[in-house]
């Protein structure tokens, strides 16, 4: 017979399961995995580092974060204010990297200028 306590015996075979089957989940948290990832580690490579399928590590780096919201100019964002910058034909468009469309117009305020002409804007499209 064994010297140990059946109970204890019991108590420290349950503990062995609970750690064998902790283990064989992740030795890695959520977060170890995001760190990786932006630290630039393959998704492969964190799952062979974590102990994990290449499946579970593409979950948790796919939840990481919603992306940011767009951050250009919606269409009919004044650029500056109306002013005389110069002849323009009215509607000439130019590129224009901050508008959500790429591009911006010319357009008129109906003001006069001084030396001739009509003052303008430009205007993302």
């Amino acid at each position: 017979m064994s010297s140990i306590p059946k109970n204890l015996q019991r108590l420290l075979l349950i503990t062995l399961i609970i750690l064998s089957y902790t283990h064989a989940f992740a030795s890695c948290g959520k977060n170890a995995v995001l760190g990786f990832f932006e630290d630039g580690e393959t998704i492969a490579d964190i799952a062979d580092k974590c102990e994990m399928d290449e499946a579970d590590v593409k979950s948790i780096v796919s939840k990481k974060t919603p992306s940011p919201p767009d951050t250009k100019l919606p269409p009919g964002t004044p650029l500056e204010g109306c002013g005389c910058w110069g002849f323009v034909t009215p509607g000439a468009t130019q590129a224009m990297p901050a508008c959500s469309k790429g591009y911006a117009h010319a357009s008129a305020c109906g003001a006069m200028c001084p030396t001739g002409g009509f003052a303008w804007q430009r205007i993302c499209n």
